[in-house]
């Protein structure tokens, strides 16, 4: 008798061209993001667990469903995908738009913002995705950067100088009248 194992079954850690064609991105980034997420490399690849728990999955964890997999998009394919505007995308992704269905996107790289095709397809239907992630589940770093404080970029305000010497333009005053 033969036993037939499920087709879906996937492995336990995904390489890094899997990694990079799942994030939309270059090795280097991959890389990077991994060491940031603290996920170590374990033989040919990264723990897929370990990378879902990141990215916000409660537990039990969607390891072996396909769909999970699937290349996330960023705000240029998210915009293609839904018909609207890349820049109403990315408000709706910094929270500045009116509607905040996206606010659990994930924050990869200086300019890149990712977000689940799944997550897409139940905003256009309106129904509930079909797998739950958290943002509080979610790594600190991938969270949204609006929701950090933000830190002055301001000068610092010009402040007198209280020293003994005498400032250039003072030698050239004339000198004060004597009563």
């Amino acid at each position: 008798m033969s036993q037939e194992q499920p087709e879906q079954t996937t492995d336990l850690l995904i390489s890094t061209k899997e990694l990079r064609e799942f994030l939309d991105c270059g090795d280097t980034l991959a890389r990077t993001l991994m060491q940031r997420l603290d996920i170590p490399k374990r033989g040919s690849g990264y723990p897929r667990v370990r990378l879902l728990s990141a990215l916000g999955f409660p537990a039990p964890l969607p390891t072996n469903t396909p769909e999970i997999w699937r290349t996330l998009l960023d705000v240029p394919a998210t915009a293609l995908k839904t018909g609207e505007a890349q820049k109403t995308i990315g408000r709706m992704f910094s929270g500045e738009h009116r509607d905040q269905s996206f606010t659990n996107y994930m924050h990869v790289g200086d300019r890149k913002r990712l977000i689940f095709p799944f997550e897409v397809e139940a905003w256009l239907t309106g129904e509930l995705p079909k797998f739950n992630r958290q943002i509080e589940l979610m790594h600190p770093s991938l969270r949204a950067t609006h929701n950090l404080p933000k830190t002055s970029t301001r000068r610092k305000a010009h402040t007198l100088r209280k020293s003994e010497t005498t400032v250039s333009a003072a030698m050239f005053m004339p000198p004060k009248k004597v009563e």
